[in-house]
């Protein structure tokens, strides 16, 4: 499993926030994505925005990043999210701030969301246990998912972030 290593800029996401059970990631994200992507497929089908949270999911293209905070007593904050270009931020919306810092980039193909648990799977129980130079440095996951292309394709392109530093030698 190829990481590739990218110093990242720190950047604030806004988007839809959810507690969520670890041990239920799995399917509680999907089932997630599918209940925006049905609220917001007018926004989404490029339509305009009928309110403040339809305006926001178009202006900082809600949708691109689904970012996994923390890891404590069993839940998960999980937020589908955009880049956060300024202006007001409606009620039901999620800010955070992304630290920057070295990530290393899995990238992904194939049709969602079986492509990216297949490799979130393969990181966390492959390539951090046995890198000798990264570990883990936060308990976030970024996933980046591409805008212009169709998530049930074969050949759909997605990434996986995860925030690292170099071991203590």
């Amino acid at each position: 499993m190829q990481a590739k290593m990218k110093e990242i800029n720190a950047f604030k996401i806004v988007g839809f926030g959810k507690e969520i059970s670890c041990a239920e990631e799995f399917s509680a994200i999907p089932k997630f994505w599918n209940e925006i992507n049905e609220r917001y497929a007018a926004v989404y089908a490029g339509n305009e925005p009928k309110n403040p949270l339809e305006e926001a999911v178009a202006a900082h293209n809600i949708g691109e990043y689904g970012v996994c905070i923390g890891q404590e007593n069993g839940k998960t904050l999980y937020i589908i999210a955009g880049e956060y270009k300024g202006g007001k931020v409606p009620n039901g919306l999620t800010m955070y701030e992304l630290n920057g810092g070295d990530y290393a980039i899995f990238d992904c193909v194939g049709p969602m969301p079986n492509a990216i648990q297949e490799v979130t799977t393969k990181i966390f129980k492959e390539w951090l246990p046995n890198n000798p130079d990264y570990e883990w440095k936060k308990n976030i996951t970024v996933e980046w998912y591409d805008f212009n292309g169709q998530v049930d394709a074969p050949d759909y392109h997605s990434a996986v972030w995860l925030p690292v530093q170099r071991k203590a030698k």
